[in-house]
């Protein structure tokens, strides 16, 4: 499956980012990974996903443009096919948690 989403930063920019994720299942580790490609450059990778009904809870380390690593985590409310969504997404700064992103999740055509 593959999914966009349309960034809408708080704060920080009045830009408007887009991130390609690509999602998928690995059976033979039984694990979900993820990939993540944003318009800034940096990149996001999955370290844990838990799903629960329509609701996916993730946490990721974001590596910026010029290398540097973030925790970050986001909760995502996903229709029944989980082709389409909204989330919530946070990164851990100056010791705590901060919103850095709203997501409208779809998916590609």
């Amino acid at each position: 499956m593959h999914l966009t989403f349309t960034e809408s930063p708080t704060e920080r920019t009045s830009s408007t980012l887009s991130t390609l994720e690509i999602v998928g299942y690995d059976p033979a580790k039984k694990t979900d990974y993820s990939e993540g490609f944003m318009g800034g450059g940096g990149r996001i990778n999955l370290t844990s996903a838990d799903f629960n009904g329509n609701t996916f809870t993730g946490e990721w380390v974001v590596i910026g443009a010029g290398g540097s690593e973030v925790p970050g985590k986001c909760v995502r409310e996903m229709n029944t096919e989980y082709t389409a969504g909204t989330g919530t997404c946070e990164l851990f700064v100056d010791g705590k948690w901060w919103v850095y992103r709203k997501e409208k999740i779809t998916k590609l055509p």
